[in-house]
This record gives C-alpha cells, sequence and structure tokens, in this order.
C-alpha cells in the first residue's frame, strides 16, 4: 500500500522531473530526475531540486533572468515562498475550478482597491479641515481619484512619472500652509499616485480604478455619517480641539497659496525639497524595476518633515515600526497559514487597530499598517512573506533617504503666509 496513488488508482512511483530551456528557444532539456513513492505529495523534493539548479545557472550565468514554470500540484505555499525569497520569476499552471471562478465573479483585486481607498479616506475624521471632519474625506476622496487617474496612465514612463511626482509632491508640501487636515489631504493624493504608477494601464482601466478609489472613499464617508448620527445622542459633549487654522473659504485658501509662492516661505521651500527627493525616488525606482518601489518614495514623503526632531523621530519610527509588523506578519503567516476567511479577518482586526493607534503611537500605528497591508495584498494573491520583506527593505531605503535629504537641505524659512492668520 506504500506506493499506491489514489489519483491514478494503481500501486505506482511518481517521478519529479526538471527541464531547462534558454530564451525563446522551444527545445527542453531533462535537467533533474527524482524516483519518489506513488504516494508522495506532488511537490516533496522539488525545492532541493531547484535550489541546486539556480546556484549552478547563477553560477554559470550571474546575471541571467530566470523564470519557473510548475504544474498545478507544485502550488505549495512553500514552495512559493521559496521561488519569492530566491527572487526569480514563476508561472503555476492551476486547472479550472469551483474557487477560481468564484474569485473571477468576485473581482478580488477590484475589491482591494476600493477597500485600500475607504481605509485611507477614514482617516480623514481625524485630520478636520476647520470645523468641519467630513470635508478632508470628501477632499481626499477626490484627490486619490484624480490621483489614480494619472499615476495609472504615468507609470508607463519614469521620465514623465518622476515629473509628476514631482508636481504633486511640491502641491502637498505648499498645502501645508493651509493646516494639517489640507496636508493631509495632499498626502493621500500623493500615496495613490505613486502606488498605481507601479502597476501602469490603459486609458480604460486607470478610469475603472479611480471609479473603485472614488466609491470605496464615498461609502467610508457615508458610513461614518452614518455612524456619526447614532452615536451623537449617546456621547458626551467634549470641547472641541484646538484647530491650527481658524476656518476660511476657497478663496482665502487660494490667496494663501499664492502668497506662499515665494522661495522665502517655509512651504515653498518644504514643497520644492519634497519634489526633488519624490522625483529622484520615483522615477529612479520605476527605471530599474524596483519590487514594490513605491513604498520608498511613500516613506520619504511620510519621514521627511521641515524640521529635524519629527524627521529623525518618525524615521525611526517608521523603520522600527515596519521591520516589527513584517516579523509579526509572517510569524501570523507561519503559525495560522490563512485561508481567505482569515485574511479577511486578520485585515478587519489590523484596520481597526490601525484607527485605534493612528493617534497614541506612531511606531505602533506602522506595526499594524505593515500587518494590514500585507493580508490585504494576499487577499489579491500575493504572498505574504514576499510582501512584508520588500516593504521592509523599501522603508530602510526610504528612511534613510529622507534622513540624507534633510542633513543635506535643511529648511530653514525666512516667512510664512498661514491661511486665517
Amino acid at each position: 500500500m506504500t506506493f499506491f496513488n489514489s489519483h491514478y488508482d494503481t500501486w505506482c512511483y511518481l517521478p519529479l522531473l526538471g527541464f531547462v530551456s534558454f530564451n525563446d528557444e522551444k527545445e527542453q532539456y531533462l535537467c533533474a530526475a527524482v524516483l519518489r513513492p506513488g504516494n508522495a505529495p506532488a511537490s516533496r523534493g522539488a525545492i532541493g531540486i531547484l535550489w541546486r539548479i539556480l546556484k549552478r545557472v547563477w553560477a554559470t550565468f550571474p546575471k541571467t533572468r530566470v523564470r519557473v514554470r510548475l504544474d498545478g500540484g507544485f502550488a505549495d505555499p512553500f514552495l512559493l515562498n521559496f521561488l519569492d525569497a530566491m527572487g526569480v520569476e514563476y508561472a503555476v499552471a492551476i486547472a479550472n475550478n469551483a474557487v477560481l471562478n468564484r474569485l473571477a465573479v468576485g473581482h478580488p483585486a477590484a475589491g482591494m482597491i476600493a477597500a485600500a481607498g475607504a481605509v485611507s479616506v477614514g482617516f480623514g475624521s481625524f485630520h478636520p479641515i476647520g470645523k468641519s471632519k467630513t470635508a478632508p474625506m470628501l477632499l481626499a476622496t477626490i484627490g486619490m481619484c484624480v490621483s489614480t487617474l494619472v499615476g495609472t496612465l504615468a507609470g508607463f514612463s519614469p521620465f514623465i512619472l518622476a515629473v509628476m511626482a514631482a508636481l504633486w509632491s511640491f502641491l502637498c508640501g505648499l498645502l501645508m500652509a493651509l493646516g494639517a487636515g489640507a496636508s493631509w489631504v495632499g498626502l493621500q493624493s500623493v500615496i495613490a499616485l505613486l502606488v498605481v504608477s507601479a502597476y501602469p494601464d490603459s486609458l480604460g482601466h486607470a478610469t475603472m480604478r479611480a471609479s473603485l478609489i472614488l466609491a470605496g472613499g464615498v461609502l467610508q464617508t457615508v458610513c461614518i455619517l452614518v455612524l456619526r448620527s447614532i452615536q451623537k445622542s449617546k456621547c458626551v459633549e467634549l470641547p472641541p480641539l484646538p484647530r491650527d487654522f481658524p476656518p476660511g473659504g476657497f478663496f482665502p485658501a487660494l490667496r494663501t497659496l499664492k502668497q506662499n509662492l515665494s522661495p522665502g516661505a517655509e512651504a515653498f521651500r518644504y514643497g520644492l525639497r519634497l519634489a526633488v527627493a519624490l522625483a529622484i525616488e520615483a522615477g529612479f525606482g520605476r527605471a530599474v524595476s524596483l519590487e514594490h518601489g513605491y513604498w520608498v518614495p511613500i516613506t520619504v514623503l511620510l519621514v521627511l518633515k521641515p524640521d529635524f526632531h519629527q524627521t529623525s523621530v518618525l524615521g525611526v519610527a517608521r523603520i522600527a515600526g515596519t521591520l516589527a509588523g513584517a516579523a509579526l506578519a509572517t510569524l501570523i503567516a507561519a503559525l495560522v497559514r490563512p485561508v481567505p476567511a482569515m485574511l479577511v479577518l486578520l485585515v478587519l482586526i489590523f484596520v481597526w487597530l490601525c484607527y485605534s493607534l493612528v493617534q497614541v503611537n506612531y511606531a505602533t500605528f506602522t506595526v499594524c499598517t505593515t500587518i494590514y497591508i500585507a493580508f490585504l495584498l494576499a487577499l489579491a494573491g500575493l504572498p505574504e512573506m514576499a510582501t512584508v520583506k520588500y516593504r521592509a527593505l523599501d522603508t530602510i531605503i526610504g528612511g534613510g533617504f529622507a534622513l540624507i535629504v534633510y542633513a543635506l537641505w535643511p529648511v530653514q524659512a525666512r516667512h510664512s503666509h498661514v491661511h486665517g492668520r
């Protein structure tokens, strides 16, 4: 009974064969063969064989690009994580089945885009503009929608992407003159531009992505408004928190921005520094096809602040939080091996923790954000191990680059025009 294979309904051996081909050649050359018992799992021995083959290939051809093709029986999480860790491309042939059909009909990637937009917009309730907590959410929804459309099209060209990243980040820095709420809206718009630029596509697909972001943002805003109306009668009225700036209208805000279009204004100099830093990082990362490279300029955007204290504290907190989050996400994935339903639950738990900790501790908030993003991307089919690895590496690069930029180019304000003052 040892060699009985229920699929073939007989006693047999189950050989494992490996073939290699070069470039576009149709000829395949047998390079490995292992005779296994008929009841062996399909992926048994595959990692060992691949490890030996890859070592020999790279020893002979150090700069070669490797692509591994696997039959459906090799779709094992450990094997796929191994290929991710080795940095090779791979394609797995999987037969049609009910699960794949449900995923295809459900459009998980589209759901992920809308969910990401909704989560980002939800943080707007912590960054009021004037007396309104709704305005930043609506403005962020519009800004992210436009940025998604532009970023998807700009991603085809590293040069165009660098130009758009510079323009968007300069405007983001300039919005500092209008207060924390307006600055937060600018941040979300730049982040959306950078993320979608990694996945360039046609105008039709760009419009679809922008529509999903818009739908997610509007839905999140409506949900928050409904919850506020329900809880309003049950909550004790607290004195309002102090705002950075007195309320003002649209035209006063435009006048303030125009007044800050001066090389001596702090907001102008800060925006200019952001523009140069993000243009370099975004363009370079896209040109060299850095894996998940958009996390590098995003880290620069979030860490690089007008003063050194904020820059250094945020830089250290983000790097430490990302590394801790990557380690924790890896541990959870290894212990739980989450199925899609468990991934949804993990995403909900860590999104709730993100909202709860956003104003408590930035490092802890970053831990939860890293885990939430890893499991959200896992729902779209990206391996958790590879996601956290690249996020940790890119965050270290971006945080270090932000500190270097500040050391070489500190912002020293001569004057600043602030909205409402």
